[in-house]
């Protein structure tokens, strides 16, 4: 059964929508992934100019790496917590699906659009809260504070979770 690109994406958009939909595990897993994305977003409202303490930046990079990390799972891993075992083997996702005709390709560009969504519309809050504070609070913009708050707000959390090492692998051991 030939099936094209589309197709595919909307059998796995389908899985996704029955798997995840009353799953506590994925609902606190993105409750907290929320959360994150709220702390992130108070460390990434403060202009530029005014982190003085160096211990900011390396908050930042932990708290930007680790909300769209967390909001991905649900869509990697697969784990069945019961009231005996709450801390369950995972399964991947890719193994669950081994009988449906979609490939692991088609499996990362569907996580690929999830992180892309997620970090659009997180970023377009960090961006904006970060030039507009930025300029209500310091009463200037540079080109130093644009830069740092597109790449800290948007390219960053993006390009952390984006799987490329995975596909080098699956590359090599072809």
């Amino acid at each position: 059964m030939k099936t094209n690109a589309k197709d595919r994406q909307q059998i796995i958009d389908e899985f996704y929508r029955e798997f995840l939909s009353y799953r506590p595990e994925s609902i606190g897993v993105w409750f907290g992934s929320g959360l994150i994305a709220v702390i992130y977003g108070i460390y990434m409202w403060v202009p530029h100019e005014l982190h003085t303490v160096s211990l900011v930046p390396a908050i930042m990079l932990f708290f930007g790496f680790l909300g769209p990390y967390l909001y991905l799972q649900p869509y990697r891993v697969y784990r069945e917590v019961t009231l005996g075992n709450t801390m369950p083997e995972g399964k991947n996702i890719a193994a669950i699906l081994r009988y449906v005709p979609i490939d692991s390709a088609d499996l990362r560009l569907y996580r690929r659009k999830k992180l892309l969504r997620f970090c659009s519309y997180t970023g377009i809050a960090y961006i904006a809260g970060q030039l507009l504070l930025s300029l209500a609070i310091c009463h200037r913009l540079t080109a130093k504070t644009v830069v740092f708050a597109i790449f800290m707000g948007y390219i960053l959390p993006l390009l952390t979770n984006m799987e490329w090492p995975q596909e080098l692998l699956e590359r090599r051991k072809r």
